[in-house]
């Protein structure tokens, strides 16, 4: 498989994804090209810990950033 990218669709939100035989990788490019979801597709392991909601929590301009949204952070594993 070569490299992709295609639109996507994250939570409630429009994306971009980056796609390998590895990785797939999508970013919010209406966020400031955040990441916000990276696969390891091998083992099919998500490597951001993820909300659980099913929509995207757009913080406020002022507002705390951990408390109000969306905060793809990578889970660390051991």
């Amino acid at each position: 498989m070569s490299p992709a990218i295609r639109p996507s669709l994250y939570k409630d939100q429009p994306a971009m994804t980056l796609e390998s035989e590895t990785v797939e990788a999508q970013f919010l490019p209406g966020v400031g090209a955040k990441m916000c979801s990276l696969i390891y597709k091998p083992a099919n392991l998500e490597l951001l810990l993820q909300r659980p909601n099913e929509k995207y929590l757009l913080a406020s301009y002022d507002g705390d950033y951990v408390m109000q949204g969306e905060c793809s952070i990578v889970a660390a594993y051991r």
